[in-house]
């Protein structure tokens, strides 16, 4: 019949069937009435329509169709948290949603930057209280929801509410704006107790002192990045001093003393384009020093791409403004000199 209690895992296939040879249209019409079939037949929370809802949202964010996506994720949300209690699904529902809000706020689906990452913020630490109450502080499943909540940091430091927004626009900004506040005067306290917890976790063979040498450089960019310079430089120096007399951070040690690194230095969360081998039409030529620091000086141009002007003087001034990790000899920061560097500037 037409709601036999077997027909939503025979749509959930025809439609992933469809899903893979693009026809998303036609395999949304299928995600839905699956669904649909499942809440007349188990209840609106029924745990039985996620797929279906998952194949929903892969479908509309496939057709471009960002908001469509983004009403199901908040629904898929609420489904998940009405069925998971606790245990590993509550903790990847967190995740999974936490992924979605940062998305949302990279990819600009709004506005509304500032709600993302605060959401984002609030989602990463649901999953880490969840994992540690479950599995303990050194559980090694920590580590996703501790360098996503770190990176959050940085994300929620970086940026400002929109200008453009008013009272007409969002109802509830000025909440939004003393919550935001909030958010940031808290920033750098959060950023330090997750980059303390990351150095406490059980990561596969990794020295126990080296891993928490390798967090106290997490927690010198951290400081670096954030205008702390002095007190980088001293945690820089000191963990640097401790990893040179250890065996088994060579590893380490050898991405230390290579060439300076952008922060933060978790991804490409500092917005420099990617570096590519060589040069053409879509490439802008960049040389320039790192000081002993982490400044960027003597910043040059090489290349002859004049439709790329406009672009490139705007990434000199996102290079000019952003710190590095400098190269390090032994346990002393060193100035490193005329780095070049192929961008590709992107639409």
């Amino acid at each position: 019949g037409a709601y036999g209690a077997a027909l939503p895992e025979s749509l959930l296939s025809l439609g992933l069937l469809l899903q893979n040879r693009g026809r998303h249209k036609d395999a949304l019409a299928l995600f839905k009435r699956g669904a649909h079939v499942v809440r007349i037949n188990e209840g609106l929370n029924s745990a039985a329509q996620i797929p279906l809802l998952r194949g929903e949202i892969d479908s509309h964010i496939a057709s471009g169709d960002y908001e469509l996506a983004d009403e199901r994720q908040e629904y898929l949300y609420r489904v998940q948290t009405y069925n998971f209690k606790t245990g590993q699904e509550l903790t990847e529902a967190y995740l999974q949603h936490a992924q979605w809000q940062l998305d949302a706020f990279v990819l600009r689906f709004d506005k509304h930057g500032h709600v993302r990452l605060m959401n984002t913020a609030e989602y990463y630490a649901r999953a880490r209280d969840e994992v540690t109450a479950r599995e303990g502080a050194t559980s090694t499943n920590l580590y996703e929801p501790l360098i996503g909540l770190l990176r959050t940091q940085y994300l929620i430091q970086g940026h400002v509410i929109d200008s453009s927004l008013s009272s007409s626009s969002s109802p509830n900004l000025n909440q939004e704006r003393y919550r935001y506040a909030r958010y940031r005067l808290i920033a750098n306290d959060v950023a330090q107790d997750t980059i303390l917890r990351l150095g406490q976790l059980e990561r596969g063979t990794m020295d126990p002192t080296v891993r928490r040498l390798a967090a106290d450089i997490m927690l010198a960019d951290w400081l670096l990045w954030s205008g702390n310079r002095q007190q980088a430089m001293a945690y820089y120096g000191a963990s640097m001093q401790e990893l040179s007399e250890l065996p088994a951070a060579q590893t380490l040690m050898a991405a230390l003393e290579g060439d300076p690194r952008p922060l933060p230095d978790l991804g490409n969360l500092h917005g420099l384009p990617n570096a590519v081998d060589e040069g053409g039409e879509d490439v802008v030529e960049l040389s320039f020093d790192v000081t002993s620091s982490g400044r960027v000086v003597n910043l040059n141009r090489h290349d002859e791409n004049k439709a790329l002007n406009g672009k490139a003087n705007r990434l000199m001034r996102l290079l000019r403004r952003t710190p590095f990790r400098p190269r390090f000899e032994g346990s002393e920061p060193v100035q490193s000199n005329n780095l070049v560097r192929n961008f590709r500037i992107e639409d």
